[in-house]
């Protein structure tokens, strides 16, 4: 039986730890053939062989546009067209309001916020008619958290981007959709200067408040992103999916 991706080419930008390995492995194992992106070429290179001969793993750091017009070169002499492009590549680190700096503040905005939209810019000219970008957004704008200021307004950018870009690629029969998880159990809890130990703290202590009684997993966050990659979301244009077992909602 063939996969909801079957013949498809899908690229993943943050594509080897968390959500975006596990959207990798799963639009795989339901037929696209995979480019992942991450900053270190040698770990895309190495998620990508353990998917399979035909799939590709490519270093891109996109607070760099350079190295996003590289990519997007590689990938159109590699594959032609793109069907899914999920810009899921991102940071997150979280401080008290006094001990933000300027530099904090750029470096959160120059991968959240300008390389999300760098990406979908130039990824546009190889995605085909039919084709969909997937932002990934986060539930930090919809609620009002200590030490998230920066971090949340970066994300805050997702939603409006996905209705905006659904605006200027609506004629090329380009969908653009966000996925806005809640706490998710993730290395990316680690990435802001915590000991593993307080990471996991941070996590028991956030999925505290999560209705559902638990963080989600990056398995989960992929089946999400598997549905608005296929057919099944073919009547949503500019809309944002929110996975967060009911953080945002009760």
């Amino acid at each position: 039986m063939a996969g909801v991706l079957e013949g498809k080419v899908a690229v993943i930008t943050g594509g080897t730890s968390g959500i975006g390995l596990a959207s990798a492995r799963l639009f795989a194992a339901q037929g696209a053939r995979v480019v992942i992106c991450g900053r270190s070429e040698s770990n895309a290179a190495d998620v990508a062989a353990s998917l399979g001969p035909e799939h590709l793993g490519i270093g891109c750091d996109v607070s760099d546009v350079d190295a996003i017009q590289r990519l997007a070169d590689e990938v159109a002499a590699s594959c032609e067209v793109v069907d899914v492009l999920f810009a899921n590549a991102g940071i997150a680190f979280y401080k008290p309001l006094p001990d933000w700096t300027e530099a904090d503040f750029d470096r959160m905005f120059t991968v959240n916020a300008r390389g999300q939209f760098f990406t979908v810019q130039r990824f546009a000219p190889l995605m085909c008619t039919g084709g969909v970008v997937i932002l990934s957004g986060s539930i930090a704008p919809l609620v009002g958290q200590p030490n998230l200021a920066v971090y949340a307004a970066s994300k805050a950018v997702s939603p409006a981007l996905a209705k905006n870009l659904s605006a200027d690629l609506l004629p090329a029969g380009v969908r653009v959709l966000c996925l806005s998880p809640g706490p998710t159990a993730t290395p990316i809890f680690a990435s802001g200067g915590l000991s593993e130990a307080q990471a996991q703290a941070k996590l028991a202590e956030v999925s505290e408040r999560v209705p559902i009684g638990r963080a989600g997993t990056a398995d989960e966050l992929a089946a999400a992103a598997l549905f608005l990659a296929s057919d099944a979301s073919a009547f949503m244009l500019g809309a944002e999916l929110v996975v967060d077992g009911g953080k945002s909602q009760l």
